[in-house]
């Protein structure tokens, strides 16, 4: 139900509407809370970067998303989708869950952190947005994740395969493909990476993963790819984890380690809707280094709405359920 200036949702939080620039920035003007008794899908923040590997910055990613998100819902309802998801479900922003420790142990601590949030969201039942951060902050939410429903497909839209073996235990945010598929977190062999156009060197990093390399994806087409995810995911339960550098860098700029011959933002979008109605638990969006961004800032806007996009693809999957 929505009055002049404010939108009602069902749970009868009141939303001011078409202010992107005025109160708090919280993910599309949500509640932010960290009580989620009661919430439908979650939103948080991990502005971690210190496992990158290239140019630092994702750190600032979260923050500038949830900033352009407060602009996109401007017109409360995502085109094309045909509904406001803030009405539909009950929304809220966790704000961030990062890890306290200084200097050694950063990475481990902030895994824990987010790992705990997770377990909190999946434990009250509901969906879980995570905004980034580098692509080391899948580890936590997808071990929670798992450990709810079971093994997970993963659909992971990136320029790089982040499946590199671990050496000494040393995480970065190359290595959680394969890390969490040798832990059981991950069925590889029901999972796909799309748009990678990076080469491993050793054909043994590619493990079990339905790889679809960025000239092969172009050419299929974006409802043709999902088609084929969707023939691979199956009714498995599923995580989407969303490298912002997998679309072509002429959309997204502002990343660490940007990669040309990628996607459009439109491409993808067009992918991520042919996923409506698969079984999706989980989504991270990581990635986005706002310092190197277009004065636009085109590469949050990117970011924000195909984030807004897996939040209403959960939702989807959530009536699905019911």
């Amino acid at each position: 139900m929505t009055k002049t200036g404010v939108i009602v949702t069902k749970a009868g939080d009141e939303i001011e509407a078409h202010m992107g620039s005025a109160g708090i920035s919280t993910f599309m003007q949500t509640e932010h809370t960290k009580d989620v008794a009661g919430a439908d899908l979650v939103v948080a923040g991990n502005p971690f970067d210190c496992a990158a590997a290239n140019r630092p910055g994702a750190r600032l990613g979260p923050r500038a998303m949830r900033e352009q998100s407060m602009h996109i819902i401007a017109y409360p309802v995502l085109y094309p989708w045909d509904y406001d998801v803030r009405e539909e479900c009950r929304v809220i922003d966790y704000g961030d869950a990062v890890g306290h420790r200084l200097g050694t142990g950063q990475t481990e601590s902030m895994i824990e952190a987010q790992y705990r949030m997770a377990k909190k969201v999946f434990d009250a039942d509901a969906g879980l947005l995570v905004l980034g951060g580098d692509h080391t902050g899948p580890y936590g939410p997808m071990r929670a994740a798992a450990e709810k429903y079971g093994p997970l497909s993963i659909i992971h839209f990136d320029s790089h395969q982040d499946c590199t073996p671990l050496e000494d235990d040393h995480i970065n945010h190359g290595t959680f493909a394969w890390d969490l598929a040798e832990e059981g977190v991950v069925d590889d062999s029901r999972s796909a990476q799309l748009y990678i156009r990076t080469v491993m060197g050793d054909p043994s990093y590619a493990r079990n993963y339905n790889i679809f390399y960025a000239n092969e994806a172009l050419e299929m087409g974006p409802e043709a790819l999902a088609q084929k995810v969707r023939d691979i995911v199956g009714d498995n339960p599923v995580y989407i984890t969303f490298d912002i550098d997998g679309l072509d860098p002429s959309c997204a700029p502002g990343t660490g380690t940007p990669v040309i011959g990628g996607p459009s933002a439109l491409e993808a979008r067009r992918v991520l809707w042919g996923l409506k109605g698969l079984n999706i638990v989980a989504a991270d969006l990581v990635e986005v280094a706002p310092v190197y961004d277009a004065p636009n800032q085109m590469t949050s806007v990117a970011g924000a709405t195909l984030a807004m996009d897996m939040l209403y693809l959960m939702a989807e999957a959530r009536k699905t359920r019911k």
